[in-house]
């Protein structure tokens, strides 16, 4: 079945959350869904969609206040598009979007990618408990942050596990021969590496 889904990101930087937007818009429109970005107009997220002609709806997020006005903008974004589904990755955007999603009826779905509590004042338990009808996590540590400091009930949380898509990854004899050489590694040593913030 077909749905109708805006996907919101209120980040001011381009990191591993606003790639993972990127990507989840262009695997949902690759299986026939219907699907909007709304994000910062200054975020690079805007301009790699607008790259791989992804809709974008452009939001001016700020990191707080104006909640009530973003709410409603929010609301008429999903009137407008005929949304289905919100889905959103940020804290800012978390609370806005399932406000909006509420008022206007539809589902709300949040993305947590964060190693942290996200109830942190009233508005986001109530956000929690009452406006978000299903959350993801990016690993089960984050799901048991979600249960045991949160009160996030786990039939409402799945996990889906990042991953990368190994045919994207580039093979070069000449990149592997350099970075071998660099780190001072024989043949037969093997180097695992990972970058993140």
């Amino acid at each position: 079945m077909s749905r109708s889904i805006l996907i919101t990101n209120a980040s001011s930087i381009y990191a591993g959350g606003e790639y993972y937007v990127l990507l989840l818009a262009t695997e949902l429109l690759s299986r026939g869904h219907r699907v909007a970005v709304s994000c910062r107009p200054d975020n690079l997220l805007l301009d790699k969609c607008r790259a791989q002609n992804i809709p974008v709806l452009p939001a001016d997020f700020p990191s707080t206040g104006k909640l009530f006005k973003n709410v409603l903008l929010l609301k008429r974004i999903i009137g407008r598009e005929k949304i289905d589904i919100v889905h959103t990755n940020t804290n800012y955007d978390r609370t806005a979007g399932a406000m909006a999603a509420r008022l206007a009826g539809v589902k709300h779905v949040a993305n947590i990618h964060s190693f942290h509590s996200i109830s942190h004042n009233l508005t986001h338990r109530l956000r929690n408990r009452y406006w978000t009808d299903r959350f993801i996590t990016v690993g089960e540590c984050v799901k048991g942050i979600l249960v045991r400091d949160d009160g996030i009930p786990i039939e409402r949380i799945s996990t889906v596990h990042l991953g990368l898509d190994p045919e994207i990854m580039q093979r070069s004899a000449e990149l592997r021969a350099r970075a071998r050489a660099e780190f001072r590694l024989g043949e037969g040593e093997i180097l695992l590496g990972n970058v993140g913030r």
